[in-house]
């Protein structure tokens, strides 16, 4: 829901000929950053520690980060009792 308002709000601050055009920009930026999330993003931010500042860069592109790896706290936390 941000990235549409965003684009929005930022389309109703230019003349009516260029709102196509700023909005796009909106969209490309937000493409060109989830890209850049998932191939480095994500390792610097949850990958190995390095110096307990930034992850390192082991994972970058995903790569040895597996479906079964994910938050194993909320699997532990939402997991559901037999009745």
């Amino acid at each position: 829901m941000t990235a549409p308002g965003l684009a929005l709000f930022y389309g109703g601050m230019v003349r009516e000929k260029n709102a196509l055009g700023t909005i796009m920009h909106s969209f490309i930026i937000l493409c060109l950053i989830s890209v850049q999330w998932v191939l480095w993003g994500y390792s610097l931010a949850f990958g190995p520690d390095k110096g307990h500042i930034i992850g390192g860069l082991e994972w970058v592109g995903l790569v040895g980060v597996a479906m079964d790896q994910r938050m194993p706290t909320m699997r532990r936390r939402f997991r559901t009792k037999p009745i």
